[in-house]
């Protein structure tokens, strides 16, 4: 009986791997659907936009795709700006006027820029907020010492100003968040 209840657990086991290899197959399956009518609808979607552009003219579609890209990336602007604010208001960051410091002193610290192309054309978003460490090195150098309001000028000839520099407090590092003091 030992070796039949051996061949027994083992047959067990080859059916268990065996479905659960149907069970992958069948994921895979339902995956492989689902991408192809993710690519059905993106196809669907390229179509409608050729045929708007045809109806329309592509200048228009390509002015109008882009005016509502513009107006979507803003109201994130606008919403940064009152989170920002918030904040700000909170206590939980502390505006300040001048970028000074090390990169580790800095670490804590988010510049709010806004920036203009080579040709004096503001940039969408019209403004960033960003934390110092995820700017690039090659900016970092001509960001340090600048006031808000002063403005420096990239290796890619772009302008940058300097709207806003703000660094956590003490009370959002420490996690005092909702705390009353």
């Amino acid at each position: 009986m030992g070796s039949l209840g051996k061949k027994f657990e083992k047959k067990q086991e080859q059916n268990q791997a065996l479905d659960n290899i149907q069970a992958l197959i069948k994921g895979y399956n339902d995956l492989l659907g689902t991408t192809n009518k993710i690519i059905q609808g993106l196809q669907n979607v390229e179509v409608m936009v050729e045929a708007v552009a045809e109806l329309l003219g592509a200048d228009k579609v390509a002015e109008k795709i882009k005016e509502i890209n513009v107006t979507k990336l803003e109201a994130n602007v606008a919403q940064a700006d009152i989170n920002f604010a918030e904040s700000v208001s909170n206590g939980l960051l502390e505006q300040l006027e001048v970028l000074e410091g090390t990169e580790d002193s800095l670490k804590q610290t988010v510049v709010c820029v806004s920036v203009k192309d080579e040709n004096g054309e503001l940039k969408h978003p019209s403004k960033v907020y960003m934390e110092y460490s995820r700017f690039k090195d090659d900016l970092k150098p001509l960001m340090l010492g600048k006031k808000v309001g002063e403005s420096f000028e990239s290796p890619e000839k772009s302008t940058f100003t300097i709207i806003g520099i703000y660094r956590a407090t003490e009370k959002a590092v420490s996690g005092a968040v909702g705390k009353e003091d």
